[in-house]
């Protein structure tokens, strides 16, 4: 994937691309999303919030159907992924502790909690423990009042807080008045809660990044709030409509039939206001018809189950499962906008080729078929000169020094000093290659301008931007630099058949032997590397580290 996004630190996490998926409960949010999130790079996330509904015992024995649900659900995820999975969880549930303690003890790498502040989760994550621990916020006020509670009873800050803003799906952290008043925008809470704990960051010399979440919808959206200070942002809406997510298609579908009009502000039984997609069952509740039903728990504190007219767990319960006649879906401000189902794959995709226009960076072309038929789309090989020849192969080693470069200083901040130092070791050797070609080209030719340019090739010896990736081992960092040997080697190897120059001949073949030996210098030291654990995916996902 190119693109000039940075990743996201947390703590020692290191998300290669900057977007988590937020937490949708019930059951929108499961294995499934999150495994695929977090093999893009992204954070996938879990909801904990009615896992538990697709187990036997679910209305007869509430908390331990839950406990054991969650359980498995990490343990599927975990086996999928060496990604990034986080779990959400509301404080406003009855079960809030056991889930916390639960998510720990199985070891997930971020848990989020917001409706409510979580103001002793610090609590309940012993000593050595891996998990981050990241409030949901939504004001610069509840940003300072939770550092200030972690710091003088826990002796810690938060690992990262996710500012929410109005425009979110689910449960909203305002009053019905504030939902629609400017003052109380996303625009306006990151740059406050920036400020808020900004004092603690300077007192502790941490960082705590900020995430910014309610109602971003594309990678435009993504660099506004980049650009605002945020460190990442959360997104769940936009990841409903992908063939990944967790719902039936009956629950996507409303999404995809939703039209602005349709997406409303429901007092829920919970005692906050929420957003929802307008179906007949909200129309009956609003015209005062109740729905009856025996509350199998009390899951969410602040429910009022003896005098609400419909219990909200069930009509989630029943939505999730595409029963609308008897539940409604959540949905954040912009669930209209949806006009198809596409893989989380290419929906990440398209966010951060939007955020790359957004920024103004409009990428590199791609290669001109080099070996293929249409080789000569961008080169004409035929009546390639000896000075354009050792122009283009000074093209070639910059092109590689600086994504090697690019490489390094990314697992850098990533805390993978050993990859950073291999992948400098290599931007110097191609800067060395390209200083002693550029003195060939200077003494031949002196300073006669040069007519080839970097549009014209295209990772001919630089590896993909998407091979490096956080938490790299040492065997994957060989394979990814004999790769691009192997790449280089093919690349003028094949050209020399369609060269008429023959000085750009002997070049070329010059070129194509340094690449043989190169590739015989990786391999050797590949060879000396033991094997990687076996459970590491093919396609160098993101791997957390383990304290």
């Amino acid at each position: 994937m190119v693109s000039k996004l940075k990743p996201l630190q947390i703590g020692d996490i290191c998300a290669r691309v900057p977007i988590i998926q937020g937490g949708m409960g019930v059951g929108i949010s499961l294995a499934g999303l999150a495994v695929a999130v977090a093999n893009e790079g992204g954070i996938g996330v879990i909801a904990s919030a009615g896992i538990g509904l697709g187990e036997p015992d679910f209305f007869t024995n509430f908390a331990e159907a839950n406990l054991r649900a969650l359980r498995a659900e990490i343990r599927k995820a975990r086996a999928a992924t060496s990604g990034i999975l986080g779990l959400n969880i509301m404080v406003a549930l009855s079960n809030f502790a056991d889930l916390v303690r639960t998510a720990i003890e199985e070891k997930i790498d971020v848990v989020f909690s917001g409706a409510g502040l979580p103001l002793n989760m610090p609590h309940y994550r012993g000593a050595g423990a891996h998990t981050k621990l990241v409030p949901i916020v939504s004001s610069g006020r509840a940003a300072a009042l939770l550092c200030k509670r972690w710091t003088a009873r826990f002796n810690c800050l938060p690992d990262a807080l996710v500012v929410e803003g109005p425009r979110a799906g689910g449960h909203l952290g305002f009053s019905m008045e504030q939902i629609s008043d400017p003052a109380f925008a996303l625009e306006r809470l990151v740059p406050e809660v920036i400020e808020a704990v900004r004092p603690f960051v300077e007192a502790s010399g941490r960082t705590i990044p900020i995430i910014a979440a309610g109602g971003i919808y594309t990678g435009a959206d993504i660099h506004r709030f980049l650009e605002m200070g945020a460190a990442g942002v959360q997104m769940a809406t936009r990841f409903v409509t992908t063939h990944e997510c967790d719902a039936t298609s009956a629950f996507k579908q409303t999404y995809l039939d939703a039209k602005q009009e349709d997406i409303v502000i429901i007092k829920s039984p919970v005692g906050m206001p929420g957003r929802a997609i307008r179906n007949r069952f909200i129309d009956a509740i609003n015209r005062g018809e109740k729905q009856p039903f025996q509350c199998p728990y009390h899951c969410i504190i602040t429910c009022d189950f003896e005098n609400t007219p419909y219990c909200i767990a069930l009509a989630l319960i029943n939505a999730q499962k595409g029963n609308l006649t008897h539940g409604f879906p959540f949905a954040g401000a912009n669930a209209y906008r949806t006009t198809e189902i596409v893989s989380v794959k290419e929906l990440m995709a398209e966010l951060v080729r939007e955020y790359d226009e957004a920024a103004g960076y409009e990428g590199l072309p791609p290669q001109a078929a080099i070996g293929g038929d249409d080789m000569a789309k961008e080169i004409d090989f035929a009546r390639l000169t000896l000075q354009d020849a050792l122009d283009l192969a000074v093209l070639i080693e910059d092109e590689a020094k600086d994504r090697y470069q690019e490489f390094a200083e990314q697992m850098d901040a990533c805390f993978t000093p050993e990859a950073a130092r291999f992948f400098r070791f290599m931007s110097d050797n191609e800067a060395k290659h390209g200083q002693a070609l550029r003195a060939r080209r200077k003494a031949r030719f002196g300073d006669l301008p040069v007519l080839v340019h970097r549009s014209m090739i295209w990772e001919v010896e630089a590896p993909a931007y998407e091979k490096a990736r956080s938490f790299i081992t040492p065997r994957k960092v060989l394979e990814i630099a004999l790769e691009a040997e192997i790449k280089a080697h093919d690349f003028f190897a094949a050209a020399i058949h369609h060269l008429a120059d023959p000085d750009v001949k002997a070049l070329f073949e010059e070129l194509r032997l340094e690449e043989v030996e190169h590739r015989e210098m990786v391999t050797t030291e590949l060879m000396k590397q033991p094997p990687d654990d076996p459970r590491d995916p093919d396609d160098f996902a993101d791997e957390p580290t383990e304290l």
